[in-house]
């Protein structure tokens, strides 16, 4: 756990206004455009807009989605941290399961100081789907011309000096 983090100042209110966890707009990436029409049991992570691009330019999900809690939820009232050692996020899609509570923690890794939730599909109020488009790993391509170019002109320097000889 990183020493200086600390909660971002936007998301202080979710941890002791539980209404203002109901009313905040949450977000989720996913490979799937239809995420929320399988399984209601199935846990998911929420977390702010910046958390959720974070996460699927790592995966390079496809969608992200826009949704809400049902204001009927009910919400565990402890507040956990994401660290080395312990994950929440896995960690507690287990107990969210059984227990159907919308449990939140602070983020480490994406978007650091953030809260971010793990809640059950039953839970949410789906708003808006946003279609994302990777553009190619240009930075690959560059680096093997790179390495392609490097190659040719070290065969070129070998020819020119074993013919000098």
């Amino acid at each position: 756990m990183s020493e200086n983090l600390g909660i971002l100042q936007r998301d202080v209110p979710l941890l002791d206004r539980l209404p203002a966890v109901v009313s905040r707009t949450w977000w989720h990436s996913s490979a799937d455009s239809a995420f929320l029409e399988d399984s209601n049991q199935t846990p998911v992570h929420l977390g702010s807009r910046e958390a959720a691009m974070e996460r699927a330019q790592t995966t390079k999900s496809g969608y992200l989605h826009e949704v809400r809690l049902l204001s009927e939820v009910s919400i565990c009232p402890d507040t956990y941290l994401e660290a080395e050692h312990f994950d929440p996020g896995h960690t507690l899609m287990a107990a969210v399961a059984v227990t159907g509570l919308v449990v939140r923690y602070v983020n480490n890794s994406e978007n650091p100081g953030s809260i971010s939730l793990v809640t059950l599909k039953a839970n949410l109020e789906p708003h808006q789907i946003y279609q994302l488009k990777w553009p190619p790993d240009r930075c690959v391509d560059v680096v093997e011309r790179e390495t392609q170019l490097s190659s040719l002109k070290i065969n070129q320097k070998h020819s020119s000096t074993s013919r000098a000889k």
